[in-house]
């Protein structure tokens, strides 16, 4: 006896463990989730911060690139020298008449230059160059430099190039609010139908309990030979039926749990409990706003779309315009030897030095002739923006057709739900008039369960009109741009 009290109360704490683990939820609580942990709205808000990085890039055109560089070099070649004994050469001076430079030829008495062994003239003076040479080695040496390249006018390139990343990160930010819009219907369109089919599995477990009752009543009637047994199995056919349906609603509600609990970025294995288990309504006309399709994220995008073509146009019109740039920086050449041999002066001290030496330049550059190529690189950027305009035309109209739709939609699942919600009054009472007069002998067992059939038919459309309704609504809001986005708390 003490045993069986154990085992009572482990199961009463493992039933009330289960039901606490279970995840109370809303629909706000469910769009909180599904805007925090959704791996499309984390892929949409990643390409936004990809775009503001992009702008900072391009941002950075407006300032000077600094750019070092090294080399090094080993030559194979050996150490080596060129030398020279004396050597006497000829002078000149100047003519003060002329003012150029005239030999200082030896002269006859007559005047005329005396001419050597070698049939060459004499000269009256000779200079000596000493004998020497120079020394030198180039087998290890290096350079290092530093340059700092500003752009002063390129054409406007910079400028529109920044304009079209500040358009980019706008455009980024309006896709992330839409994909936000899009996962907050799919996180609406689980939701309801979750609550829906919570519904429907209770509705199919009355039925069931229905079925019981009437087996148990007819059971007892053929027992005592007031039916006979051939009702009897009628009703149990009804009722393995309504256990095949409960079935398979039960697993129709595990998917669509599975199917919100991805939405919302959950283990799939989440067990949820909803706290709606009604779902209210009502009139769509009393809340229906104008449709201004301007306030509509997607509507957005487009114009900055055609703000980006129209930019575009001027970058490649700035690449055939004039570019002026300026740098400046420094060059080091080290690890050069060369050296006078000899009593020679030839290479004086500075000549070849390991040293600094700045430099400065402004560069300018002129397109003149490309037989056509940047006229027609022009006219195919501004056919590219008409086609992006016409393109948002046809958009937009779409767009309206489609606040008209989802109005008609909202409207016709509203009056879908009010014929649903009589239909189910009415089938109730129907089945309670077919119990009676089955109970008095009235009408026939086939009559009663087809009037039980019918009550759990529109009792489920009844609830699935109410969260096809929501659903609707939810899509209205999305097509005229004023679907609530909830805040982080």
């Amino acid at each position: 006896m003490m045993k069986a009290k154990y085992i009572i109360v482990a199961l009463f704490l493992f039933i009330v463990s289960v039901a606490d683990a279970q995840r109370k939820i809303d629909r706000d609580v469910c769009r909180q989730s599904t805007l925090t942990n959704s791996e499309e709205i984390g892929g949409a808000e990643g390409a936004y911060r990809k775009a503001i990085y992009k702008q900072k890039e391009m941002r950075s055109n407006y300032l000077p690139k600094i750019k070092a560089t090294g080399s090094y070099m080993y030559s194979f070649a050996d150490q080596s020298s060129v030398s020279w004994n004396d050597t006497f050469m000829p002078t000149s001076h100047i003519d003060p008449a002329t003012q150029t430079m005239v030999p200082n030829l030896l002269l006859d008495p007559s005047g005329k230059p005396i001419v050597g062994a070698d049939g060459n003239p004499l000269f009256s003076q000779y200079a000596m160059l000493p004998a020497g040479g120079v020394y030198y080695d180039f087998n290890h040496t290096f350079m290092a430099d530093i340059t700092a390249t500003q752009p002063i006018y390129m054409g406007g390139k910079i400028r529109q190039g920044n304009h079209m990343a500040d358009l980019g990160v706008a455009l980024y930010n309006l896709n992330k609010q839409k994909t936000q819009e899009e996962m907050i219907l799919e996180c609406d369109k689980n939701y309801w139908n979750f609550i829906a089919v919570t519904e429907q599995v209770k509705v199919a477990k009355m039925y069931l309990s229905l079925i019981d009752s009437l087996q148990l009543t007819v059971k007892q009637a053929v027992e005592v030979g007031l039916k006979h047994r051939n009702e009897l199995l009628k009703v149990e056919v009804q009722r393995n039926s309504a256990l095949l349906e409960l079935q398979e609603v039960e697993n129709q509600k595990e998917l669509i749990r599975m199917s919100l609990c991805r939405v919302m970025g959950l283990e799939l294995n989440e067990q949820l409990e909803a706290k709606d288990s009604l779902i209210d309504i009502t009139n769509p006309t009393i809340t229906m706003r104008d449709a201004v399709i301007s306030k509509r994220a997607d509507y957005r995008m487009l114009k900055k779309r055609d703000e980006i073509k129209s930019s575009n146009e001027k970058v490649v019109a700035s690449d055939f315009l004039p570019s002026i740039g300026m740098s400046a920086g420094a060059y080091y050449l080290g690890a050069l030897n060369v050296e006078n041999m000899g009593s020679s002066n030839l290479i004086k001290e500075g000549w070849v030095q390991n040293a600094v030496t700045p430099s400065i330049g402004v560069k300018v550059s002129i397109p003149l002739c490309q037989w056509g190529e940047g006229r027609n690189r022009i006219r195919q950027a501004q056919m590219e923006t008409e086609m992006a305009q016409l393109e948002t035309k046809k958009q937009v109209r779409m767009m309206e057709l489609e606040v008209k739709q989802a109005s008609l939609n909202l409207q016709q699942a509203y009056s879908r739900s009010m014929l649903a919600q009589k239909s189910v009054e009415q089938a109730a009472l129907n089945m309670r008039m077919s119990k009676e007069a089955y109970d008095q002998g009235l009408e026939l067992l086939t009559d009663y369960l087809e009037a039980q059939t019918v009550w759990q038919k529109q009792y489920t459309l009844f609830v699935y009109s109410k969260a096809n309704y929501k659903i609707e609504e939810t899509k209205y809001l999305k097509s005229i741009g004023e679907l609530v986005i909830v805040s982080e708390p």
